[in-house]
């Protein structure tokens, strides 16, 4: 029953069972069981070596077994200082771990990091770490563990956000690398959670648009100053996906994919300069910006082509803090409206929908099957229920050959037309 000091930041061995080996030069203690605290001591050995010199070395070799929690403590003392560098607090990380350790350092007083040589692998089970990536909860992990003095990697899979994901992590912990830190997620996600996790609340993220399973791979980067920058492609196979009163919709089973670029900071978005899908007959280029407290500024799509329509639009939030919904200006080619117009009356019990006011500049609209109207520009406003304002204009000056307007007054809605060609009606 020895107990055995090696290393401060590392509990005092207890209740050691092996033999010790020693002549003037060398102390030799193998272990073959043992405790550290609650870690148990498997086997290993602790050799003290230069006893006939001035200077004296440590080499440590241990295969150790117990709570994660406790590990992860160890690794946020000094001189590790590991799991300090990632960010993580080491009280929100549990499970059970099985490491192999070696340590090698010349005995001193004091002691520091870059003077100890450090070797660690371990598998890890039922692993729990909070606010992982993304403020993402990771539970139910089982992973492999490598780290060294210059960097840490971590794979396995486990539960992100309650959802399955195989996880990759690497931590580099030498300055001037490209990233300090590197996330690889591949997970089929339930849009729901990861839309509230992630704040995607607006077009075409939310759940007016999709809803569904996603298949996700994902590469996350971070630089030394935290700042942030997301990969994402998706498999959107078995998502259903609709443009509401556009005439477009993606049922399940249907091939599409998207793929996404953003940057983030302090798990905000600052910019997403890519999205791009293609599926079901749709495409879509758009990028999007943020304000400085994360919320949405606006959406540019550069392109979108389904059916009839060709067009870019604008997307941003009503400019009124108190109002919901959307301001959409759209130019472009083509845009069909029929199935929208289609849509104006909702039944009583319909649930309301997000207002839009919709401003137009397009070479031509089609409202009705073979009837297009050339060079028109205006605004359309839809309340959640019904389309309650119209200001259509067709055609320019002399050429002008339409005029629409729907004004809404004591509880009614009057259409007003005038036009050159009433077969354009």
């Amino acid at each position: 029953d020895v107990t055995i000091d090696y290393f401060a930041p590392i509990p005092m061995a207890t209740q050691v069972k092996g033999k010790v080996n020693f002549n003037h030069k060398r102390v030799d203690v193998i272990i073959t069981s043992g405790k550290s605290g609650d870690l148990l001591l498997k086997n290993g050995h602790v050799i003290f070596s230069g006893l006939d010199d001035k200077n004296q070395n440590v080499d440590v070799e241990l295969e150790i077994d117990g709570p994660l929690e406790t590990v992860a403590k160890i690794a946020y003392r000094e001189p590790f200082r590991f799991i300090d560098s990632t960010g993580f607090n080491s009280s929100v990380i549990t499970g059970n771990s099985n490491l192999k350790m070696k340590l090698k350092f010349l005995l001193e007083e004091v002691i520091n990091l870059d003077k100890i040589k450090v070797s660690v692998e371990a598998l890890l089970k039922d692993v729990y770490v909070s606010k992982l990536a993304l403020d993402l909860d990771l539970t139910n992990a089982d992973l492999v563990l490598n780290l060294d003095n210059e960097n840490m990697s971590i794979r396995g899979s486990g539960l992100l956000a309650g959802v399955k994901t195989d996880i990759e992590l690497f931590e580099n912990f030498i300055s001037g690398k490209s990233y300090r830190r590197k996330y690889s997620i591949k997970s089929v996600v339930d849009e729901n959670s990861w839309r509230e996790k992630l704040k995607l609340d607006f077009p075409p993220f939310n759940k007016t648009y999709t809803r569904g399973l996603i298949g996700v791979d994902l590469l996350i980067l971070v630089n030394e100053d935290g700042l942030g920058e997301l990969k994402a492609q998706l498999d959107l196979k078995d998502t259903v996906i609709t443009l509401p009163r556009m005439g477009w919709y993606k049922p399940e089973k249907v091939p599409a994919i998207a793929s996404i670029i953003g940057v983030f900071s302090e798990n905000k978005f600052k910019s997403i300069p890519k999205v791009a899908y293609k599926g079901g007959g749709l495409t879509l280029d758009a990028k999007v910006s943020f304000k400085k407290n994360g919320d949405l500024d606006q959406a540019i799509v550069s392109r979108l082509q389904f059916g009839q329509t060709d067009v870019q639009a604008i997307i941003a939030p009503h400019s009124k803090a108190r109002d919901d919904g959307w301001n959409i200006h759209v130019s472009g080619k083509q845009l069909d409206l029929i199935d929208w117009l289609d849509s104006d009356d909702m039944p009583s019990d319909k649930l309301k929908g997000d207002p839009v006011t919709l401003s137009l500049n397009i070479d031509a609209i089609q409202l009705y099957p073979n009837k297009r109207l050339p060079d028109v520009n205006g605004v359309i406003a839809y309340d959640g229920f019904v389309w309650d304002q119209i200001r259509l204009k067709s055609g320019r000056g002399e050429n002008k050959i339409l005029d629409v307007s729907l004004v809404p007054k004591n509880g009614k809605r009057y259409l007003y037309i005038s036009a050159k060609d009433a077969g354009l009606i």
